[in-house]
């Protein structure tokens, strides 16, 4: 890959081989790019896990109470924290599954209870967006706008899901 355009004066190649010939004049060509390289690399990998960690954040940040579960974490040991972030995510996984079998039995007060405690738990552990999920249903229910209940429900699986996403990779790192 090298284009030589010499009206401009212009050449260009990788820019391993560019590093390459300026180092020939000094006998270490080889050695000088090699590291270079593992540098780069080096460099591209550290970029990218910096980036991902941001995106796990950000996300964070739209469905947690990342200040709360920074508390949280500060204040037991990072075991404790993920066991209580564990249970957190059963209890709301088993609250959802008592929605949905509200929902199909057709027992409206049932879905409002179980929503209200979903909600209560949600607002505990700071799953914000969870908890505002499960308040939209009780709203949609109690006005009887099932079309409304029935997207409802199908965003707090999404919701739940990128929820989870998050606490788990707080749990990766030890509840931070």
């Amino acid at each position: 890959m090298q284009a030589v355009d010499i009206a401009h004066g212009v050449v260009a190649a990788p820019w391993h081989e560019a590093i390459g010939v300026g180092f020939v004049a000094f006998g270490c060509a080889g050695l000088v790019s090699g590291l270079l390289a593992i540098v780069f690399a080096r460099s591209i990998i550290q970029t990218r896990k910096d980036l991902a960690r941001r995106r796990r954040a950000q996300r964070a940040a739209n469905f947690l109470d990342v200040e709360f579960l920074d508390g949280l974490a500060s204040a037991a040991p990072p075991a404790r924290i993920a066991a209580l972030l564990k249970a957190m995510m059963e209890d709301c996984r088993n609250r959802i599954g008592d929605i949905r079998d509200a929902a199909k039995a057709g027992d409206l007060f049932r879905l409002q209870e179980e929503s209200a405690e979903l909600a209560e738990s949600c607002e505990a552990f700071g799953a914000e967006a969870l908890a505002a999920e499960a308040r939209a249903l009780i709203v949609a229910v109690r006005d009887q706008a099932f079309d409304q209940a029935a997207r409802t429900l199908l965003e707090i699986d999404t919701v739940a899901q990128l929820t989870f996403g998050s606490l788990s990779d707080r749990i990766a790192v030890g509840g931070r």
